[in-house]
């Protein structure tokens, strides 16, 4: 299968598991729309790096993973992680996953978590 077909497929199955974790989380949230908007900021940098994709899909899994992961996200709030999207790919740089991922995959992992900051505060300010 080439790249580009293997891709594309990864993105469709991420965006049902986000849909997945989207319903569930409608019940306890309302800002559903904002999670989506930041998964699609997310979703390129994703769907290119394998151990980042494993993670997120494994984070997602479960109706029980994912609210577990939203209660973990709103524990730690006080840490200035903005929204819950940003919150799961800090946590994968966090953890083992992280070092053993390419440098490629690294540097787009953190090319993304910089230009997301970038982008939050500026609508902060």
């Amino acid at each position: 299968m080439s790249k580009h077909v293997e891709i594309v497929a990864k993105g469709l199955v991420l965006d049902n598991v986000i849909d997945d974790m989207i319903r569930e989380l409608s019940l306890v949230t309302r800002r559903t729309e904002s999670i989506y908007s930041d998964y699609k900021f997310y979703k390129p940098c994703i769907v290119n790096c394998e151990s980042l994709y494993r993670f997120i899909t494994i984070k997602f899994y479960s109706k029980e993973s994912i609210m577990r992961n939203y209660q973990d996200y709103l524990s730690q709030a006080d840490f200035g992680i903005f929204n819950f999207i940003d919150y799961c790919i800090v946590d994968f740089t966090r953890g083992t996953n992280m070092q053993e991922t390419s440098d490629v995959e690294k540097a787009l992992i953190n090319r993304k978590i910089d230009e997301r900051l970038k982008n939050l505060n500026r609508s902060i300010q």
